[in-house]
C-alpha cells in the first residue's frame, strides 16, 4: 500500500522521501487531513494547496482500498 501511496503522490508533487514519510505519516494521523499547523511546517511550506489536498485526496483513496489500513499509526 505503501508504494502505491507514494506513486499516487508522485504523480501530483515529488517530494524527498523524508518528507513524503512525514506527510503520509501525518495525514493517517489526522484521519485523512494534513492540519493547518503542520501545512506551515519547512517541509510542506513550498507545496500550494491544491497539491496537498491532491495528495491527501491519494492517501485517503489508497487507503480505503486496503481493508487492513488503519486510519492512524499504532
Amino acid at each position: 500500500m505503501y508504494d502505491e501511496i507514494r506513486a499516487e503522490m508522485n504523480n501530483i508533487v515529488e517530494l524527498p522521501d523524508r518528507h513524503a514519510d512525514l506527510f503520509i505519516r501525518l495525514v493517517r494521523q489526522n484521519s485523512g487531513t494534513l492540519s493547518k499547523k503542520k501545512r506551515e511546517l519547512p517541509e510542506f511550506a513550498p507545496l500550494i494547496d491544491g497539491e496537498i489536498k491532491a495528495m491527501e485526496a491519494a492517501i485517503r483513496l489508497c487507503l480505503q482500498r486496503d481493508p487492513d489500513s488503519k486510519q492512524a499509526d499504532g
